[in-house]
């Protein structure tokens, strides 16, 4: 059975660029609906949280919600380069509780957010997308009908692959990470590492959190290389001499993974009734697989351009 529900704005996606868009769609004073096909927002965590207090700040993320880093320090087999930074430019963000602050906002502004619903097809008429059907939380299959759909489904690109906006990745970065407890762990070092020895094809991080975490974590780019990141994890705790100690008596307490594009940004975001936002678009850092505040600004723009189109009753791609 199909239960119709109709919106200005749907969007396809709960992640940041999803949350934004619903956020600036919604202060348009559209109706604006978002999608998530996880239990909740915010999980399972794929992504180490790397970014910059300048854009937290741009964005108005509370102070809460990242952990300034002090000290960067590069390694590679040859050698060590440190770099201190007196205020903080870089910082680690909650993932978590980032992601479900957006989520707080954009209801705020009016959007409306469904989790557990999981999209299935899309819905097109004469060329133009014109919304989804979806499963609900319940297992009911529903048809939701937009007048722009925004695809920030993240890496997966759930509507963009079906609808010829750009085929699946086929070079992307595959992430491997445990955050753990480190008691003797210096909370404000942040460490790079480079080489084929621990991070063939990418590269690998500790990445400080607050309270005595830190996200350990590596990630490799496929099809470059097609070794398994998570094999190296426990490798660079017992083998990396500058982190050795810090990791002493350290344990995991979660185990994320992830996939992050790295093919660089599509050649068209748009086509009737529809956008792309974040991963979705490939809108990140191809260099330092880093996405959030990218993802964060994108879902902003293509919210505030779709709830102009509505107004104006202008969906094409070329408005």
């Amino acid at each position: 059975m199909f239960m119709p529900e109709d919106c200005d704005v749907l969007i396809v996606g709960g992640g940041p660029a999803g949350l934004a868009a619903g956020e600036a769609a919604a202060k348009q004073g559209v109706r604006a609906l978002i999608l998530e096909r996880q239990h909740e927002i915010g999980y399972p965590i794929h992504t180490s949280g790397g970014s910059w207090v300048s854009d937290m700040q741009a964005l108005n993320i509370p102070r809460t919600l990242y952990h300034p880093i002090n000290k960067v320090v590069f390694v590679s087999p040859q050698r060590e380069v440190s770099l201190s930074y007196l205020p903080a430019v870089a910082c680690v963000v909650d993932v978590r509780g980032l992601y479900q602050h957006l989520a707080a906002r954009a209801i705020a502004a009016g959007a409306s957010l469904r989790v557990r619903h999981t999209v299935e097809q899309t819905l097109l008429e004469d060329g133009r997308v014109c919304g989804v059907t979806a499963k609900n939380h319940a297992g009911e299959r529903i048809s939701l009908r937009s007048a722009v759909t925004i695809d920030a489904s993240g890496f997966s690109r759930h509507v963009g692959v079906r609808t010829g906006m750009g085929k699946a990745f086929h070079r992307y970065g595959f992430g491997a990470e445990y955050d753990m407890y480190a008691p003797y762990y210096p909370q404000d070092e942040l460490y790079l590492i480079m080489g084929s020895r621990f991070a063939p094809r990418g590269y690998a991080w500790a990445f400080p959190h607050g309270d005595g975490r830190v996200r350990l974590g590596v990630g490799v780019i496929h099809p470059d290389c097609d070794d398994d990141a998570r094999i190296y994890l426990d490798s660079i705790i017992r083998d990396v001499p500058q982190l050795t100690e810090k990791f002493k008596d350290a344990s995991p307490i979660e185990f994320h993974t992830g996939l992050f594009p790295s093919e660089g940004p599509f050649e068209r975001f748009s086509r009737d009734g529809l956008l792309l936002a974040g991963d979705a678009g490939g809108h990140g850092s191809t260099l330092v697989g880093e996405g959030i505040r990218f993802a964060i600004y994108s879902g902003q723009m293509a919210g505030s351009v779709a709830a102009e189109a509505v107004k104006a009753g202008n969906t094409s791609a070329a408005f």
